[in-house]
Protein backbone atom coordinates (compact mmCIF):
# COMPACT_ATOMS: atom_id res chain seq x y z
CA UNK A 1 0.00 0.00 0.00
CA UNK A 2 2.58 2.39 0.83
CA UNK A 3 4.55 1.56 -2.41
CA UNK A 4 1.46 3.17 -4.16
CA UNK A 5 1.53 6.15 -2.46
CA UNK A 6 5.15 6.86 -3.82
CA UNK A 7 4.22 6.02 -7.09
CA UNK A 8 1.45 8.76 -6.74
CA UNK A 9 3.42 11.42 -5.20
CA UNK A 10 6.13 10.18 -7.89
CA UNK A 11 3.99 10.88 -10.70
CA UNK A 12 2.55 14.25 -9.35
CA UNK A 13 6.02 15.20 -8.93
CA UNK A 14 6.66 14.21 -12.27
CA UNK A 15 3.54 16.37 -13.65
CA UNK A 16 4.91 19.15 -11.38
CA UNK A 17 8.25 19.31 -13.08
CA UNK A 18 6.65 18.97 -16.47
CA UNK A 19 4.82 21.67 -16.84
CA UNK A 20 6.88 23.76 -14.63
CA UNK A 21 9.15 23.20 -17.70
CA UNK A 22 7.62 24.02 -20.06
CA UNK A 23 5.28 26.81 -18.83
CA UNK A 24 5.84 30.47 -20.37
CA UNK A 25 7.95 32.99 -18.60
CA UNK A 26 6.33 35.27 -16.38
CA UNK A 27 4.38 38.20 -17.89
CA UNK A 28 5.82 41.74 -17.58
CA UNK A 29 3.43 42.92 -15.57
CA UNK A 30 4.76 40.83 -12.63
CA UNK A 31 8.25 42.66 -12.20
CA UNK A 32 9.31 45.01 -9.28
CA UNK A 33 9.53 48.19 -11.31
CA UNK A 34 6.02 47.70 -12.65
CA UNK A 35 4.23 47.20 -9.65
CA UNK A 36 5.49 50.09 -8.04
CA UNK A 37 4.65 52.16 -10.95
CA UNK A 38 1.42 50.75 -10.26
CA UNK A 39 1.22 51.33 -7.15
CA UNK A 40 2.23 55.40 -7.68
CA UNK A 41 0.07 55.81 -9.75
CA UNK A 42 -2.86 54.60 -7.88
CA UNK A 43 -1.55 56.61 -5.32
CA UNK A 44 -1.55 59.37 -7.31
CA UNK A 45 -4.73 58.78 -8.97
CA UNK A 46 -7.04 58.42 -5.45
CA UNK A 47 -8.55 55.12 -6.60
CA UNK A 48 -11.09 53.90 -4.25
CA UNK A 49 -9.72 50.87 -1.76
CA UNK A 50 -11.21 47.37 -2.22
CA UNK A 51 -13.58 47.38 0.96
CA UNK A 52 -15.11 50.57 -0.47
CA UNK A 53 -16.71 48.75 -3.29
CA UNK A 54 -16.84 45.41 -2.67
CA UNK A 55 -17.96 45.27 1.04
CA UNK A 56 -21.68 47.30 1.02
CA UNK A 57 -22.62 48.24 4.22
CA UNK A 58 -24.06 45.89 6.35
CA UNK A 59 -26.75 45.94 8.95
CA UNK A 60 -25.52 46.15 12.59
CA UNK A 61 -27.09 42.68 13.48
CA UNK A 62 -25.09 40.85 10.73
CA UNK A 63 -21.81 42.77 12.23
CA UNK A 64 -23.20 41.44 15.32
CA UNK A 65 -23.04 38.07 13.96
CA UNK A 66 -19.86 37.98 12.23
CA UNK A 67 -18.18 39.00 15.63
CA UNK A 68 -19.84 36.34 17.66
CA UNK A 69 -18.81 33.77 14.99
CA UNK A 70 -15.07 35.30 14.66
CA UNK A 71 -15.04 34.94 18.34
CA UNK A 72 -16.21 31.59 18.84
CA UNK A 73 -14.07 29.64 16.01
CA UNK A 74 -11.72 32.37 14.60
CA UNK A 75 -8.68 33.66 16.10
CA UNK A 76 -6.17 32.19 18.44
CA UNK A 77 -8.31 33.68 21.56
CA UNK A 78 -11.26 31.58 20.06
CA UNK A 79 -13.03 28.45 21.65
CA UNK A 80 -11.82 26.70 18.47
CA UNK A 81 -8.11 27.95 19.10
CA UNK A 82 -8.00 29.32 15.49
CA UNK A 83 -8.47 25.37 14.10
CA UNK A 84 -11.30 26.52 11.91
CA UNK A 85 -9.85 29.77 10.03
Amino acid sequence: MALYTLYGVGAALAIVVIVRQFAREPPTTMTKAYQEQSNEYLKVSQAPTLPSFLFPPRPPVVSLLLAFVWGVFGGESGLMGGACV
